[in-house]
């Protein structure tokens, strides 16, 4: 048998495996005013759903109380008035459940996964654990500890300093410059009564959206809407935040850190998801510096010249303000020339574009890769729950790629004129001797 048969016959199954755009049927439920979006795929008796609360995440700490939305998430696993903390996990391990919360700048998810049989036991869980937490001070210490540990380990980190001092450079006294595990002086002061004052004032009926992918259908995707929001109250008491307008011009911070190499984070305005060029600007950021291992900067500074460990770029959208970043780590006796590499590709792309070729590739990439980020219910829930926040229509899922196909080379270079501005570069290193 020829060495490559097996690899052959993984690959015939991974191929057949994959949805096709066909079966991302996306239907939509309803319980009295709230919504969910949900795939049905009865393979298996497994359930996906993810949630989010809109106006919950880390920017959203009140003032003196950073890390409270993390602190939070920490704790909602964590048992529930009427189950210890110990039983709580018991529960979920014995019954194979999964129940992740996590936050990002805007929002707060939580991501949960069950099988069919155990949904009942897996929403009762959740819904007591958004509503009725325990929150017992044994608990809280011990996650207080593990939050202060992550910070201490957060503030030796090359790449967490330079990700933080890149933030509050760019967003200043905006609350986007906050971090998700916040200030060891203030976490030391929450308290449980903190913690439950946030979660219902951010978790509420008017704020919560839901994705759901698996063995689901209409009335079970009712009956997942009831059971979650039964019990929350009617709307959220948060003032959204404003709109952030004031991106800083170009500086170079250096940070001196001990460390054998220097890590760059570099950036500047970047482009919002409603923008009529965001599919432009998608693809150009691939070429840029985007996955894979043929873009432009991955080749003209790791390939060509060998200065990178790692080199990438991305346009980041948040609800209020959009950045076009990138990263690379490079030995300390090379950051110039890096730098100067960077953004003297960036200028070229800006002022030359890019080529029919480079285009093509990305595409082929972009569209061929996508099924494989929908191969499993989370990944569904994911791109779900993403429409549902971002104001896409329904059936996006299935017009995703026509949207990328449909890109012409004349509307990316476009974009990248207007977009890719090297002049105006926030540049944060962190390294040294």
């Amino acid at each position: 048998m020829s060495k490559f048969a097996p690899i052959f016959a993984v690959l015939v199954v991974v191929f057949f495996a994959l949805p096709s755009f066909a079966a991302f049927d996306t239907k939509q439920a309803e319980h009295g005013d709230i919504k969910a979006w949900y795939i049905q795929d009865d393979s298996l008796p497994i359930i996906s759903i993810k949630i989010a609360f809109e106006n919950a995440g880390y920017a959203y700490d009140p003032s003196g109380k950073s890390g409270v939305a993390n602190f939070v998430a920490g704790m909602l696993n964590e048992g529930t008035k009427e189950v210890s903390s110990r039983k709580f996990q018991k529960l979920l391990d014995d019954n194979a459940i999964e129940f992740i919360p996590s936050l990002d700048k805007d929002n707060f998810y939580i991501s949960i996964k069950t099988l069919s049989p155990n949904l009942d036991l897996t929403l009762d869980l959740l819904n007591k654990a958004l509503t009725e937490p325990l929150l017992g001070v044994e608990e809280t210490e011990r996650v207080r500890g593990q939050i202060l540990t992550s910070i201490n380990k957060r503030d030796e980190s090359p790449n967490e300093i330079a990700a933080q001092v890149f933030a509050e450079k760019v967003f200043g006294s905006h609350p986007y410059a906050k971090s998700e595990d916040g200030v060891a002086g203030e976490v030391k002061s929450i308290t449980p009564s903190d913690m439950r004052k946030f979660m219902k004032s951010h978790f509420a009926k008017d704020n919560i959206k839901i994705a759901i992918a698996g063995n689901v259908n209409q009335g079970r995707a009712q009956k997942i809407i009831a059971k979650i929001v039964r019990d929350l109250p009617k709307k959220a008491d948060v003032v959204e935040l404003p709109e952030f307008t004031s991106y800083p011009q170009a500086e170079i911070v250096q940070i001196e850190h001990n460390n054998p190499q220097t890590v760059v984070v570099f950036g500047h305005k970047g482009i919002k998801r409603s923008d009529k060029d965001f599919y432009a600007a998608y693809l150009l950021n691939h070429i840029i510096g985007g996955d894979g291992f043929q873009s432009i900067l991955y080749r003209e500074v790791r390939e060509k010249q060998g200065l990178s460990y790692y080199i990438g770029t991305s346009f980041q959208g948040y609800e209020h303000a959009d950045l076009f970043t990138g990263t690379l780590a490079t030995k300390n006796i090379d950051v110039e020339k890096s730098i100067n590499i960077v953004k003297a590709q960036l200028e070229q792309i800006a002022q030359g574009g890019v080529t029919q070729a480079e285009l093509d590739n990305a595409k082929k990439y972009i569209t061929g890769s996508f099924p494989l980020n929908l191969d499993m219910n989370t990944g569904l829930t994911t791109y779900l729950l993403m429409m549902q926040l971002e104001g896409l229509e329904i059936s996006y899922l299935k017009n995703r790629n026509n949207f990328m196909e449909s890109v012409t080379l004349e509307q990316v270079n476009a974009a990248a004129k207007r977009l890719i501005t090297p002049e105006r570069l926030l540049i944060v290193t962190v390294g040294g001797e």
